[in-house]
């Protein structure tokens, strides 16, 4: 982590306009009710992590409730279905055809992996939201564990958009009601970083937004 931590700012000091000044692997604790749009991005992007990019992509994303298995996990959770009526095996079953993922989301069946989403609801539901290190200990099996929370972008009006990983997690953390999800920025909006960089040029920080806090606690140690 050190080592992409120093490629980032090298990137940040010679192209400051792409790249954002906050700490890219930083957690960010924030509602799974804020959460609400999704805008799937492709995987094992490293240089995605503190970048900034204007464009209309944030006015593109759509509700993320409406994602196949966001929509199974309400119809088992929720409805009481049970899982051959909730339509994820279909979509177990087209992540396994395309190739991609050879044992879809890791698991040999459908059957098995319904097993671990029941166990992950129910631990959810029983301890809360757990983060990526605090499940997978420091054994080194997870030398990067930050890369497997919860993805997210943020819009131009500071909006937090899913984009990868994490979405069962996600789906069930806004089922069960849970007060708050760990996630990691991707990439901030060429509009919202230029409200961070406004702050750190002597503006006030006039909004309690997780991605803000950093610089608050920075202004509150001067």
């Amino acid at each position: 982590m050190g080592y992409l931590s120093k490629l980032h700012r090298a990137r940040r000091a010679v192209f400051p306009s792409r790249y954002t000044d906050a700490d890219p692997f930083k957690l960010l604790y924030v509602s799974p009710s804020e959460v609400s749009r999704e805008c799937l991005r492709p995987r094992h992007r490293l240089h995605s992590w503190g970048l900034v990019e204007g464009g209309s992509w944030d006015t593109r994303a759509d509700p993320f409730d409406k994602r196949p298995v966001p929509r199974a996990l309400r119809r088992r959770y929720v409805e009481g279905a049970d899982w051959d009526d909730t339509g994820l095996r279909q979509v177990f079953e087209q992540q396994r055809r395309s190739g991609l993922i050879p044992t879809a989301w890791g698991h040999g069946s459908f059957e098995a992996r319904c097993k671990e989403i029941d166990r992950l609801h129910d631990s959810m539901n029983s301890d809360g939201y757990l983060t990526q290190e605090e499940l997978v200990g420091t054994d080194g099996s997870n030398p990067l564990p930050v890369f497997d929370e919860i993805n997210v972008d943020i819009g131009r009006d500071g909006r937090f958009v899913w984009c990868g990983f994490g979405q069962h997690r996600l789906a069930l953390a806004r089922i069960l009601g849970l007060d708050e999800v760990v996630v990691v920025v991707q990439r901030r909006h060429a509009g919202w970083q230029e409200k961070r960089d406004g702050i750190r040029q002597g503006g006030t920080v006039d909004a309690d937004h997780p991605d803000l806090r950093d610089l608050r606690d920075s202004d509150s140690q001067t």
